[in-house]
């Protein structure tokens, strides 16, 4: 990620849920295929931070991720 949108996590955080919002909030989080603390963290940075910071920091992820693949796919030459 790109370190100007949040920097290096370094503390951790622990929420206490009640059970029904715990099960409601892992449902959004499977139906978006992520774990339960990566679908917290954008719904603290949607909130926190605003739509704009957001879709920058998404953006800025897609671009990290796409870099990744392709730097660790292998190259086919044909010959």
């Amino acid at each position: 990620m790109n370190q100007q949108f949040l920097g290096k996590a370094t503390e951790d955080v622990k929420l206490w849920l009640p059970s029904p919002l715990k099960i409601i909030l892992q449902g959004l989080a499977e139906g978006k295929d992520e774990p339960l603390s990566d679908y917290l963290r954008s719904v603290l940075v949607r909130h926190l931070f605003g739509e704009q910071f957001y879709a920058k920091w998404q953006d800025a992820l897609a671009s990290i991720n796409q870099q990744a693949v392709e730097h660790e796919s292998p190259i086919y030459v044909k010959g």
